[in-house]
């Protein structure tokens, strides 16, 4: 039988321990702590005590909280996994230009003129265009999520403006 990894550190994961298990369990101390410990200093064990997940230091295998950069009974550093901000990746290539589409086809439906089938088809492309890569920036990439629903949403409100001007 394989032994279960942490999705965190990638080391034997011993058991988990849920706090209210330990009412008739004889591994609970007086200290109010679990007393089943990992296998090896290198293994990982998860339990929910005193307000946080406990994990077992690496370098003599006491007890100590998940956040403790060090251990405070041997000092011996932990491996602490920070959770970086979500990832900003890609470019504003496809936002930027989904946005200005919008832009420009709600402004053309402000023009009081009569339009022709050239202007028509002038916005309409304006609003594919728009829509489109917006749906590509979003799907494809975090930064300028913002703007490319702006962009979407500014291309279906000049769709209905020029359906309703073409319409009456």
């Amino acid at each position: 039988m394989q032994p279960k990894l942490s999705p965190l550190t990638g080391k034997n994961l011993i058991a988990t321990c849920p706090s209210d298990s330990h009412s008739k369990s004889p591994t609970r101390q007086s200290t109010g702590r679990c007393a089943i410990k990992p296998r090896s200093a290198g293994d990982f064990y998860v339990g929910h005590h005193q307000g946080g997940l406990m994990v077992f230091c690496r370098g003599c295998g006491k007890e100590i909280h998940e956040t403790a950069v060090s251990c405070p009974h041997c000092g011996a550093v932990q491996h602490v996994t920070v959770k970086s901000p979500q990832n900003q990746s890609g470019t504003l290539w496809l936002p930027v230009p989904s946005l200005i589409l919008g832009i420009i086809v709600v402004l053309a439906l402000f023009d009081e003129s009569s339009w022709d089938k050239d202007q028509y088809m002038g916005i309409f492309t304006c609003i594919v265009a728009a829509i489109v890569l917006g749906g590509f920036g979003i799907s494809t990439q975090e930064r300028g999520r913002g703007m490319s629903i702006a962009g979407i949403v500014l291309g279906v409100i000049g769709l209905l403006g020029v359906i309703g001007r073409a319409v009456s």
